[in-house]
């Protein structure tokens, strides 16, 4: 049995280090993603992870999720609450300026299959 909640540990992990090879072994290649207060949705991986190299490299090269306040595992679903932090290195309108530090309270749901692989990824916050 897939323990979901390491499942969620690896993918987090593998965002932390820009590790995206290793993050988009994690994913299904029909991943769905939605930033939902930024109305934001990608429904391919190799998009998803595409963006977030752009993002680590040019937006954001200093950034982190941080160890959850709060871990809750439903079937395959994992739900975590934290705390996203970072150095903006480029304007992104809305969301960061060159220079300025952010930290934004999210809760994030990760839906895994009954093999561990990653279906879905939604941030609010």
């Amino acid at each position: 049995m897939v323990d979901f909640a390491a499942a969620a540990d690896r993918v987090v992990q593998a965002f932390n280090d820009k590790d995206f090879e290793t993050l988009r072994s994690l994913m299904a290649p029909d991943l769905k993603f939605r930033h939902f207060n930024r109305d934001f949705a990608i429904d391919k991986r190799d998009e998803f992870v595409d963006l977030l190299i752009h993002f680590a490299k040019n937006i954001m090269p200093v950034r982190r999720l941080e160890t959850p306040e709060r871990v809750t595992v439903s079937g395959n679903l994992v739900i975590r609450e934290g705390w996203y932090s970072g150095q903006a290195a480029g304007d992104w309108e809305g969301w960061s300026v060159a220079g300025q530090g952010v930290r934004h309270k999210t809760a994030t749901f990760y839906l895994f299959d009954d093999n561990g692989v990653l279906l879905e990824w939604v941030d609010y916050g």
